[in-house]
């Protein structure tokens, strides 16, 4: 997914709304709505990470942010890997999505909102005031980028952006093999329903088969008998007519 210039577009919705009372499982009106709002926030994410990279390069000496380099271009994987689940998940038919079992979608909705919610603090890697006053998000942070270029970052503060950074790696990896795990669970889910269909399908053919069969032979066995009470009745009458007549 490119990067795009301009200023990043931030989610009307708090972290303090998002955490409050939510149900543990999803209907399906909510779950699309959550799964479109996860994607969108997914598309900023990565675009925040792209830009944030853009930064550190610019950086002299650039080797003092190797790490959060590499580190962006982990949760950049994360970030691709959630994005290709969910998409997948909205590709579903109505079939594979409904053999899904209680348990696992009350998992899955616990996974959508847990990305909702780290979804939020990785715009928040410069918490602490680390610079430019009450500025506390990513978003802003590259609102203003020429300020943040002129000013050199404390080594406390380098370190602390690296280890937000590992954080959100190591959650957000967590979450992407969770998200595709599922997914192909449901599918071998969906292929099983599929195999259970078609022997039951061929069962119910085999024994239409035999009733078939057994239908058959009972007509046949019937036909028969009834053509052999004709043959006798035709023979029967025929050597009756055949008899001379008294002179």
């Amino acid at each position: 997914m490119a990067p795009h210039a301009g200023t990043t577009t931030f989610p009307s919705k708090t972290q303090s709304a998002i955490q409050g009372s939510m149900p543990s499982v999803l209907d399906t009106g909510s779950e699309i709505a959550l799964l479109q709002e996860n994607l969108n926030l997914l598309s900023t994410v990565y675009r925040d990470l792209q830009n944030l990279c853009t930064w550190f390069y610019a950086q002299t000496p650039v080797e003092t942010f190797s790490e959060h380099i590499d580190t962006c271009g982990l949760i950049e994987e994360d970030v691709q890997s959630i994005q290709d689940s969910l998409n997948r998940r909205r590709k579903l038919g109505e079939e594979e999505w409904n053999v899904r079992s209680a348990g696992w979608h009350e998992k899955y909705s616990q996974r959508l909102y847990s990305l909702r919610r780290w979804g939020l603090p990785l715009f928040r890697l410069w918490g602490q005031k680390l610079m430019l006053g009450g500025r506390r998000t990513l978003v802003r942070l590259l609102a203003v980028r020429p300020t943040v270029e002129r000013r050199k970052l404390k080594p406390s503060h380098i370190t602390l952006v690296l280890e937000k950074l590992q954080h959100h790696h190591l959650k957000l990896s967590d979450l992407s093999k969770k998200f595709a795990a599922s997914l192909e669970r449901l599918r071998l889910r969906h292929i099983h329903y599929l195999l259970t269909q078609a022997h039951e399908a061929a069962r119910q053919k085999t024994e239409a088969r035999r009733e078939d069969q057994a239908t058959f032979e009972r007509h046949w066995y019937e036909d028969k008998a009834i053509r052999a009470d004709l043959r006798r009745e035709f023979f029967q009458a025929y050597r009756t007519t055949r008899q001379p007549s008294a002179q």
